[in-house]
């Protein structure tokens, strides 16, 4: 896998039809087993139903570039194997695809711009993870420390998450975007 052409991860929901469950989980090992003949197929997972949690299958593959899971997605194999899926299916939720870590981070989409090399998004995650790790350790370990360690640390890493994700890499790979994208300025 070059760094120019990162993994691209789909995740994708289906609602089935009641009294399909059995069908469609043999239809998913099915589709499953043809996806991982495909070149640069890295992984799937169906991911069934949860009872009051989640009323839907969801659906995460990888492949090795943008390139290959296009291969994939337009092929004809695919076509067969969800047509055969259609009787079973109630509903789809949209595809959401990602490549690498700009959708976490505000980076932009290879089609737009080729990702920075790997050590310079690394480097970013250090910048921005450091000092949420130190306010965490002052601020919020504290405040947590009467709960028993697991929930400590779960709820800790829930919130340098969140924060992570919504608040801090978006603003440091702003900061940052010359250096990370050095051609497009």
């Amino acid at each position: 896998m070059s760094q120019e052409s990162p993994s691209t991860t789909v995740v994708l929901s289906r609602r089935i039809r009641r009294g399909q469950d059995e069908a469609f989980k043999t239809w998913t090992e099915g589709f499953h087993a043809v996806m991982a003949t495909y070149p640069g197929h890295l992984s799937g997972q169906a991911v069934p139903p949860v009872e009051g949690a989640q009323p839907e299958w969801v659906f995460v593959y990888t492949f090795d570039t943008p390139q290959n899971l296009r291969t994939w997605l337009e092929s004809e194999d695919r076509r067969q194997w969800l047509a055969k899926a259609d009787a079973m299916v109630e509903s789809q939720g949209p595809a959401q695809f990602i490549s690498g870590l700009e959708q976490l981070f505000g980076l932009l989409p290879p089609d737009v711009a080729p990702p920075p090399p790997v050590w310079k998004v690394a480097c970013s995650v250090v910048a921005g993870l450091f000092p949420l790790t130190v306010m965490n350790y002052l601020f919020l370990a504290p405040l947590l420390k009467p709960l028993p360690l697991v929930l400590r640390a779960f709820v800790g890493t829930v919130i340098v998450v969140i924060l992570m994700t919504w608040v801090v890499m978006p603003g440091v790979t702003r900061l940052l975007k010359p250096w990370l994208y050095p051609l497009r300025h």
